[in-house]
């Protein structure tokens, strides 16, 4: 067998392989893919091209951290569909757009998280890489517009603290415009930037992303900061009205929802700090657990809200009337 004929049957070996693994480390996956030949000569160099090298450590992040997300959310909503039935559907003080925000803010954003996990998950088969821009594109519009229903209910929260305040609104409102209208554009702008750095691996059947965007880290970074304006209005808030003692201000603080507000912040820290120091792989990923917690948290917050609303009476053996909330 000649040279020429040898390195042209270990360059078909390789493409009905389509990857190689690096046997030396065991740490990553090479992935290769044939593309127009720019020259008449056919070597490996001008009829392959690597497309993506993934640790392997990434691709078990990416399946198994997706499986993490869609189950905790479905864990979360066995545990609260009782009270999601009570307080949103059947609660006649609940109006219409209560009902649709908690919609949007339930399933629609599980049902994008499971679509992450199918696309990230090791289960789709057969697909292309413009199947996968297509999903990154879904992802950003998607996440955005539920980012944004989330932070307006924790807006909505705050507004309410500050016993509806018109200053307040103006303040929180304002905070409010300016953080969904930075992550939308950004969020728009990283899906825009990953399309050229999208592919499907269809050996380990998952989409990837093989460089992270410039823009992605300040989307990340805007929603911290927007949980620590949160959590510094509901500090002021609890600090501004008169109380006799140190331990009622943290009694109220807590009250205020500090725990809830205090959980997201130190989610979107974590995402942020991701994007800063993460692979490409390991920020979608994080992404989408963040994201899902996020939407606990959110739902959680709704279904109190409306809860509050509902009072009952309930009438002690001395006769007197007591009123007590059905939130436990």
């Amino acid at each position: 067998m000649t040279a020429t004929a040898f390195r042209a049957k270990k360059t078909a070996d390789i493409f009905d392989n389509s990857a190689v693994t690096n046997r030396s480390s065991g740490h990553g996956l090479i992935i290769l893919c044939r593309t127009p030949l720019a020259t008449s000569h056919y070597t490996w160099r001008s009829s392959f091209t690597m497309v993506a090298v993934l640790p392997v450590t990434s691709i078990l992040a990416m399946r198994y951290m997706s499986a993490v997300g869609v189950t905790v959310i479905l864990y979360d909503h066995c545990l609260t569909f009782l009270d999601e039935v009570r307080y949103i559907w059947f609660n006649s003080q609940a109006g219409l757009g209560a009902r649709a925000s908690f919609l949007l803010n339930r399933y629609v954003t599980e049902g994008m998280i499971i679509y992450v996990a199918y696309m990230l998950g090791g289960n789709s088969r057969g697909l292309s890489n413009q199947v996968c821009r297509t999903f990154i594109w879904v992802f950003g519009v998607v996440g955005s517009i539920s980012i944004a229903l989330q932070q307006y209910t924790m807006v909505t929260r705050v507004y309410t603290l500050w016993d509806r305040r018109p200053k307040i609104k103006w303040i929180v409102m304002a905070a409010f415009a300016i953080q969904t209208a930075i992550t939308t554009v950004f969020s728009i702008l990283s899906a825009q930037q990953m399309q050229a750095h999208v592919v499907y691996l269809p050996q380990t059947h998952m989409c990837a992303i093989t460089q992270k965007p410039w823009t992605l880290p300040v989307m990340t970074g805007t929603l911290a900061a927007f949980g620590l304006f949160v959590i510094l209005m509901t500090i002021i808030n609890a600090l501004d009205k008169p109380y006799q003692k140190q331990g009622e201000v943290i009694n109220r603080f807590l009250r205020d929802g500090a725990l809830m507000f205090g959980l997201i912040f130190l989610l979107t820290i974590a995402n942020f700090v991701m994007t800063l120091i993460g692979s490409p792989s390991d920020c979608l990923v994080t992404l989408v657990v963040v994201w899902a917690m996020y939407r606990i948290v959110a739902s959680r917050m709704e279904l109190r809200v409306e809860a509050i609303r509902l009072v009952r009476f309930s009438f002690p053996a001395n006769g007197a009337v007591e009123l007590e909330s059905v939130w436990k």
